[in-house]
């Protein structure tokens, strides 16, 4: 059998169904109640337990990725919008409540401090976590940013620009930057800029729309600010808020001065071949 998107990781499956799907809620609650219901009586019991858990966490995430991908490759079809959307606004929501039931057996669990720590620490770490960040209210509000987000890609992959009698997508229109006349590279700037100028006020508002709802679901997690909880979301347990700054401010007082020169010299040497630039000479 020849792999195809649409038997990818189906061959070794032990959980799922062969046919299984994707259609509704109702395609997946049996193998949820499955999941939440069941007797484990062992750390062997719990590592089946974790990796049939896993084997349906892969087979949505995939189902998930390729919506988004199919979407995104023609955000003119309203059917592919249709279809992700559909996933983030009735099937997600459910799945949520679900998953964090889930993650509270597995820590409740007498058997999962027997689990090795060098293979499970991270993921124990990571699942206490989103015990920790899950809030009810948070449910919807984050079905909408999902549904929100996608909008701009949306708004920009149906912008196009016209040069040379061709409709051009700003990608496509973007190689003459590239040309060594600037008189070219000027007008195809202008007009790329022109365009996207032209839907300022529709970004601009679902921006703002962005920032207020990610801001509310910061404040039911318990944090001050979406940059906060993203921190805490995105599990980023070995470096802080303040070591980014530290970083940033090495990265300016260390590495542009020396970009700096560079550029400098480069600028000095602009008539001459690209080595000569690096400093090997022409």
């Amino acid at each position: 059998m020849s792999l195809t998107t649409e038997n990818i990781g189906k061959a070794n499956r032990h959980f799922l169904k062969s046919d299984f799907s994707v259609t509704s809620w109702d395609d997946l609650k049996p193998y949820y109640e499955n999941l939440i219901s069941r007797t484990i009586n062992s750390k062997e019991d719990l590592i089946e337990w974790l990796q049939d858990r896993s084997e349906l966490e892969s087979a949505l995430q995939e189902n998930l990725a390729w919506r988004y991908i199919r979407m995104s490759c023609d955000n003119t079809n309203e059917k592919l919008q249709q279809d992700y959307n559909y996933y983030v606004r009735e099937i997600d929501p459910n799945i949520s409540p679900e998953d964090n039931k889930l993650n509270e057996k597995f820590i409740a669990s007498p058997f999962s401090e027997l689990l090795s720590e060098t293979d499970y620490r991270n993921y124990l770490r990571n699942v206490k976590q989103r015990i920790s960040l899950f809030r009810k209210e948070n449910i919807p509000l984050l079905a909408e940013l999902a549904e929100k987000q996608q909008i701009f890609g949306q708004i920009s992959g149906a912008q196009t620009s016209t040069y040379n009698n061709q409709e051009l997508t700003l990608q496509q229109a973007s190689v003459w930057l590239k040309n060594t006349d600037r008189s070219i590279r000027e007008t195809v700037y202008k007009k790329i800029t022109a365009r996207r100028l032209e839907d300022k006020k529709q970004l601009d508002d679902l921006y703002t729309n962005l920032i207020q709802l990610r801001h509310q679901v910061a404040l039911n997690a318990g944090f001050k600010n979406f940059r906060d909880y993203s921190f805490a979301a995105l599990e980023r347990f070995d470096y802080s808020v303040e070591d980014c700054y530290r970083f940033h401010e090495s990265i300016e007082s260390e590495i542009k001065p020396v970009i700096n020169q560079i550029e400098e010299y480069r600028k000095t040497k602009i008539g001459c071949c690209a080595f000569n630039a690096l400093g090997f000479g022409c």
